[in-house]
């Protein structure tokens, strides 16, 4: 995705991947690549309109970018203690709100 910076004229390029394989969330800025999570079980994307669903605080669901106003991203990580494998987190999400003019 190709971002303007709005405090100035200059445009970006941000990307994240998720690599169930490695386990591993990577976020790349330009030519800037980062880990910024690892032993990631499980990670899921999903995109909201702004507007809420029958008189309810659940926003309506949406697969085009360009009705896209919230992303909701889910996440559960581990790591192994002793040789098995535990939790170090319940299921974690954040919401993002996207602003445009």
């Amino acid at each position: 995705m190709s971002c303007i910076n709005p405090g100035a004229t200059n445009t970006y390029t941000l990307a994240y991947t998720f690599n169930p394989a490695e386990k591993t969330l990577t976020r790349t800025l330009d030519n800037e690549t980062r880990v910024v999570l690892t032993q990631c079980d499980s990670l899921s994307w999903d995109m909201y309109q702004r507007n809420m669903s029958g008189g309810t605080d659940q926003p309506i669901p949406t697969t085009d970018p360009n009705e896209c106003k919230l992303i909701k991203i889910t996440w559960a990580c581990s790591r192994s203690i002793l040789g098995k494998t535990a939790n170090t987190e319940s299921v974690q999400s954040a919401e993002i709100m996207i602003r445009k003019k």
